[in-house]
Formats: C-alpha cells, sequence, structure tokens
C-alpha cells in the first residue's frame, strides 16, 4: 500500500496534512496506473490459477504519526476510536475500493509491515509501530467496521492478516491481539510470518500458535537474502542463497504454514531500486540495459 523501501521514491496517497475526510487520497499515477493494476490485471488473465493478492501497509501519512516522518520511531496519534485511527482505517477502505474501481481486487491485508520495527528500531525505511494491544483495539474499533461500512462487496469480504512479523514474536503476539473473545476478532484468518530471525528461534513456536488458533493460517509473507554491500552479480552462480529458501520454506511447510512468499521477485544488478540504499537479492537478476 503505497511506498516502501524498494519504491524509488517516499510517499503515502494522502499527503495532505490534517485531511481526516480524504479529500485529496490518490493512488499514485506511475506506480499504480501504470505498474502494479495492469500488471495485476494481466496475471488474473493469463494464469488460469486462484491467483489471491494482499496488500501491505509501511507507513501512515507523516502527519498522521508522533514522529511526522516516514520512517524511524513513530506510531499512529491518539488511541484507538479516535479520528486519526478512523482515518487510518478509512485510507485501507478507500485503497481497496480504488483498486477494485480499476478492476483489482484484493484477497486480503496485513495490519502493518513489520509492525514492531516502528516501535524498537531506527530504520532508515518507512514503518509505522504498533503493540498488539493497540492492533487488537483499533482492529475492534476502526478497521473492522469500516471494511464493513464499504459499498463494495469485494472490500467487505477483504480476509485480515495479523503479525506479518518476525516468528520470534509467536505465539505472544496472535495471543494478544486475538484472546479476548470479541466477534470481530473473527475477521482475522491469517497470521503472517517473516523469516529474518528464524535461525534464531525454533520451530516449537509454531506448532504452538497452530495449536492455540487451529482455525488462523499461518503465511510466510517475506523472505530475502541479504547483500551486505555486495552486488547482485556476486551471487550468480551460487547455490547459497538458493539452499537458504529451500530450508526456511520445508521447515515452514511442515509446521503448520501454508505458504511462502518471496519479497522481490526481481531486482537489478545492484539489487535495487531502492531509495533506502538497502540492496537485497532476489530470484532473477535483470540487466535492464541489455533487456
Amino acid at each position: 500500500m503505497a511506498g516502501c523501501d524498494f519504491s524509488v521514491r517516499e510517499y503515502t496517497y494522502l499527503d495532505t496534512p490534517n485531511d481526516f475526510d480524504l479529500n485529496t487520497f490518490k493512488l499514485a499515477e506511475i506506480e499504480d496506473f501504470q505498474l502494479k493494476i495492469p500488471m495485476m490485471k494481466n496475471i488474473k488473465q493469463n494464469f488460469n490459477q486462484d491467483i489471491k493478492f494482499f496488500a501491505s501497509p509501511w507507513t501512515a501519512p507523516n502527519w498522521m504519526k508522533s514522529n511526522n516522518a516516514s520512517s524511524g520511531r513513530g506510531v499512529l496519534l491518539g488511541k484507538a476510536g479516535d479520528r486519526y485511527h478512523k482515518t487510518w482505517a478509512n485510507y485501507f477502505v478507500r485503497y481497496l475500493e480504488e483498486f477494485s474501481n480499476n478492476g483489482v481486487d484484493f484477497w486480503a491485508v496485513t495490519m502493518q509491515n513489520e509492525p514492531a520495527n516502528g516501535l524498537v528500531t531506527k530504520a532508515k525505511w518507512q514503518e509505522t509501530g504498533w503493540t498488539p494491544w493497540a492492533q487488537r483495539d483499533w482492529l475492534k474499533l476502526d478497521l473492522y467496521p469500516a471494511l464493513q461500512n464499504s459499498s463494495v462487496s469485494s472490500v467487505r469480504n477483504t480476509e485480515i492478516i495479523i503479525l506479518d512479523d518476525q516468528r520470534v514474536e509467536t505465539p505472544w503476539w496472535p495471543k494478544i491481539v486475538l484472546s479476548d473473545g470479541n466477534q470481530d476478532l473473527e475477521k482475522v484468518t491469517g497470521i503472517g510470518l517473516h523469516w529474518y530471525l528464524d535461525d534464531y528461534f525454533p520451530l516449537k513456536s509454531l506448532d504452538l500458535t497452530h495449536s492455540l488458533f487451529p482455525n488462523k493460517f499461518m503465511l510466510g509473507t517475506e523472505a530475502c537474502n541479504k547483500l551486505n554491500g555486495k552486488p547482485a552479480t556476486s551471487t550468480l552462480g551460487s547455490w547459497e542463497h538458493g539452499e537458504n529458501y529451500s530450508s526456511d520454506i520445508l521447515d515452514d511447510l511442515n509446521h503448520f504454514v501454508g505458504g511462502w512468499i518471496d519479497w522481490n521477485m526481481a531486482l537489478n544488478l545492484d539489487g535495487k531500486p531502492n531509495w533506502a540504499v538497502n540492496s537485497d537479492d532476489s530470484p532473477i537478476i535483470v540487466d535492464a540495459n541489455k533487456n
């Protein structure tokens, strides 16, 4: 949803300060209308499979955040139920509706990409911090009602994925978000997991999470190998990164995780574009100069 570090710029769809009514909300002309939407429609039309798209936000607009910036440590201003949180929920709905109006429906949304990052790090890419308690309350008071109030049926049926962060945060994060008995929490159908600390935390946390919430799917929602300043071409012909992928995929699939998603399908020779100078590897390396 809007920009991430692998965008070519920082942006959101509501950069006008204090626009609580979303009067200036607008999809990106290049990123959305020229790139994402045509590509997604092409995929739907040319693959004889049930392709599911999910969206994930990185940052709320700067004026809605405690640090007034897209990156760094910062949370949404106020608390669940107030105008900031309702506007952020309506932002989700508007995004889903705009894509639907342009021929692309989403299966699900994650509530926040790596919510812990905005609390405990000073990462240079976009982020918005959430605690599981704040995420639970925002879901109940703002996000779920906003989705249900949409006039677009596909938006009302959008599934919700919580966490979207590291395995080390299971099962305690899902327990906090899902364990207060509120019926709205049935709208949460999945738990998103990233792989970046998997080598340091046991697989039994996945088994325990599944035993606590057997009716919620777990999904690997992001993974990539780090280049650590080296060019992407330095890994060509090496099996190491592929072995990292296959090992994590097999671990996940053998411990109740229903699927595994790569971060970037294709990047250039330097592991970019990336405005935050945070280059990663990808399965496909593209030499744009040679087409």
